[in-house]
Order: C-alpha cells, then sequence, then structure tokens
C-alpha cells in the first residue's frame, strides 16, 4: 500500500495505490472528499457493493483500477470523461465507457 504526491508549482495530486491488500468492505461515499486524487487502484481486493458515483466528479482523477472486487452498479457514460478505468463489467458492473473489462 502506498501514497505518492506529486507537486507541480503550485498544484499536487495524489496516487492512491492500494491493490492486492485483501482490504474489503464498501468504498465509503467520501473518497470524493479526496479533491486532489489522479490515480485511485483498488484492485484485487475484496471490496463489494456499489461503486460511489461521486467518486468519478473528482477534477483531477484519470486512473481508476476496479477489478477483482465483487463491486456492483453501473458507471455512467459521463463518469468516464477523460478517464481510464478498469473494471470487472463483464457481469457485475456495467460499464459502457470502460477502458478495460475483465
Amino acid at each position: 500500500m502506498y501514497f505518492i504526491l506529486h507537486c507541480h508549482q503550485c498544484s499536487c495530486t495524489v496516487d492512491l495505490d492500494l491493490h492486492s491488500n485483501k482490504l474489503s468492505g464498501t468504498i465509503p461515499n467520501a473518497i470524493n472528499l479526496a479533491e486532489n486524487l489522479a490515480l485511485v487502484d483498488f484492485s484485487d481486493n475484496v471490496f463489494s457493493g456499489t461503486i460511489p458515483e461521486q467518486m468519478f466528479d473528482l477534477g483531477n482523477l484519470e486512473f481508476v483500477y476496479l477489478q477483482g472486487n465483487s463491486l456492483h452498479g453501473s458507471i455512467d457514460s459521463s463518469s468516464c470523461f477523460n478517464k481510464r478505468i478498469w473494471s470487472d463489467c463483464v457481469a457485475e458492473v456495467s460499464c459502457s465507457c470502460c477502458t478495460k473489462c475483465f
């Protein structure tokens, strides 16, 4: 598990990489409070529940990796603008705009 902080002039972005840590539970809706997230990697954990729609409102978010969990629901096509999203979108997650489906 690691966090990376990228600072360019006066703005900073954060990469949140939590892949393969056997994390469980739901992804909290409060993730949208992390305004400077550029990358979120929750892949290959045991997360369940729905994917918080608010996460996709983050202006700096470019990369989202959700595959390898037990998440369900849908990712609206408007949420994918300028984002690369990987998810389990064959059975559990409806995502017509995902960059890669598993």
